[in-house]
Formats: structure tokens, sequence, C-alpha cells
């Protein structure tokens, strides 16, 4: 322990005024400064006194030389740095955070836009099948009336030659009747004459069966001329159904031509339907095409400003713990150590 005499506030003046004078306090100088004291109580003096220094800020071991109203004004200094970096510190975050919110936006509002065109893109490939398959119905059906008109064709082909044939045989049946006709007039007339020539010889004994012979002749005239107007009335009739089947077919033919034409029609205008559809469909997918394009430079845009958002931070970030080091490191140069009474 040290003995009563050397204090410690004496040591702690002698150090300082060592100090100043750029010279080492050593127990030695020390002992030579005060005139006085032993080696024991000042080397305990010497080392409390270097403890107290390593626990110190720098700020603290120079304080003995400041003055009371500019450590004031050195705190007060340091206090409104303090509060100026904290709210400069604020607004770049709440900056940042705003930039960061911004860019966010912006990608939630392109990743909507590709999501509309992607369901505009499925409504057009839907709408692009259901026309398709309207498209081979139509073509389906006209296929059908195809082979419908061809076979109605091909019943009136043969309508027509039956028609014909038979129209044909009776042409010859009554060309038939008609000579048959002619050469029993004229073997009537020969016959007739051959009786006039008896009658001449025989007219009384033969006047009986002369009548009765040209009552007969009358007869068969009546019954030939009945049969060829019969055959005139079938052939007649036969022309009249022929012509009937024939228009029938006709209208049908031209029923079915009309089907056929408004089927073409149809399709034509679904074809053009088609066409612009496909028009349609071609421009919005370019339209797609571009805004995807749009979509992977404003994600290229978003990922650039995220980095160069992220390379500020960092900046910002170290810059702002360079000026809390900075602060820091006056405060810790500024700070005034307590003083120390002597």
């Amino acid at each position: 322990m040290a003995r009563n005499g050397v204090q410690y506030q004496e040591v702690v003046q002698v150090i300082q005024t060592l100090l100043r004078q750029g010279e080492n306090p050593t127990v030695q100088r020390i002992r030579e400064m005060l005139g006085t004291g032993s080696f024991t109580t000042l080397s305990e003096h010497l080392r409390q006194w270097r403890d107290e220094q390593r626990n110190a800020s720098p700020m603290q071991q120079e304080a003995a030389s400041i003055p009371p109203v500019l450590q004031q004004l050195v705190q007060e200094l340091w206090q409104a740095a303090c509060t100026e970096a904290d709210q400069r510190l604020q607004q770049h975050r709440e900056q940042v955070d705003h930039e960061i919110h911004q860019a966010l936006t912006e990608k939630h509002a392109a990743m909507e836009l590709v999501q509309r065109h992607e369901e505009a893109r499925l409504l057009l490939d839907r709408q692009n099948m259901e026309l398709m398959q309207e498209i081979k119905r139509q073509t389906a059906e006209v296929s059908r009336h195809k082979a419908l008109l061809e076979q109605r064709e091909s019943q009136l082909q043969t309508l027509e030659t039956r028609t014909a044939e038979q129209l044909l045989q009776l042409e010859t049946r009554l060309q038939a009747a008609e000579s048959q006709l002619v050469e029993q007039q004229l073997q009537a007339k020969q016959q007739q004459q051959k009786l006039a020539d008896q009658l001449l010889a025989q007219e009384q004994h033969h006047r009986q069966a002369m009548e009765h012979e040209q009552q007969r002749n009358e007869e068969n005239q009546l019954r030939w001329i009945r049969e060829v107007d019969l055959a005139r009335q079938e052939a007649r009739t036969s022309r009249e159904h022929l012509e009937q089947a024939q228009q029938q077919q006709q209208q049908e033919k031209q029923r079915l031509q009309s089907e056929l034409d408004a089927t073409h029609k149809s399709m034509q205008q679904l074809q053009l339907e088609l066409q612009g559809h496909q028009v349609r469909q071609q421009e919005q997918q370019r339209q797609l095409e571009r805004m995807e394009q749009q979509q992977q430079q404003l994600r290229e845009q978003a990922q650039t400003t995220e980095a160069q958002l992220r390379l500020e931070i960092e900046q910002k970030q170290q810059q702002l713990e360079a000026l809390q080091d900075a602060i820091r490191q006056k405060d810790q140069q500024q700070r005034p150590a307590p003083l120390i009474l002597l």
C-alpha cells in the first residue's frame, strides 16, 4: 500500500505536465518533478493512472486539456451530426423502399398483362377449334348433299332411260297399229272392190253378205281406231308422266343445287371468317410476342433496377456504416474525458 505523503492527484498532474512536454512519464521522472516520494508509492500511482487510461477513450484521455464550454459544444455538435445522419438514413431507406415497391408494382402489372394475354390466346384457340369443327361438319354436310344429288341424278337418268324405252315401245306399237290399220284398210278396200266386182255379177245374191262383211269391216276399223286412239292416249299419258317426272326431277335437282349453293356459300363465308380469325389470331399472336418481349424487357429492367437498387443500398449501407464509424471515431476523438480532480 502507498504511504501517506504523495497523493494520487499530484502524480496525475506531474504525468500530464510530462505528456505536454512530450516526455514519457516514468517513476524516476515523476520523483524528480515532485522532489519527494518513494518508488513504491509513485509506482502504484503510475500503474493506477495507466489502468484508467487503458479503460478510457481517446477523448477522455485528452479531456484534461479541453475546457468545459468546448466539451459542451462538441457534445452538441456530435448530437446534431447523429440526428442529421439518422434523418438522412431514414430518408434514404424510405426512398429505397419506394423504388423497390414501384419496381414490384411494375413487375406485378407486367405479370397480370401476360396472364390476360395468355387467357386471350386460349380463348382464340378454343374459338378456332370450334370453327374448325363447324367447317368439318359443313364439309360432311356438303359431301352428303353431293352424294344425294348424284344419287338423284342417277335415279333421274334411270327413269329417263326407262321412260324413253317405254315411249319407244309405245311409238313402235303405235306405228305397228297404224301400219296394220292401213294394211287392213287397204285389204278392206281391196275386198270391197272385189265384193263390188262380185256384186256386179251377183248383186242381189250377195247383197246381204256384202253388207254383213262391210259391217264387220267397219267394226274392225272402229276397233282398230279405238286401239290406235288408246295407244296414242297411252303414249300421251306416258309423255305427260315423263314430263311430270322430268319436271319433278328438275325441281328436285334445282332444290338440291340451291342447297348445295347455299352450303358452298356458307362454307365460303366460314372460310372467310376462318381467314379473318386466323389473321386476327396472327395479329394477336404478334401482339402477344411483342408483349412477351416487352415483359422480358420489363423483367430485365426490373432485374437491372433491382440489382442497381441493391448495389445502391449496399453502397448507401457502406456509406452509412462509414459515416457511423466516422461519427464514432469523431465522438471518441472529441468526447471529453472525465476531468480528474487533483
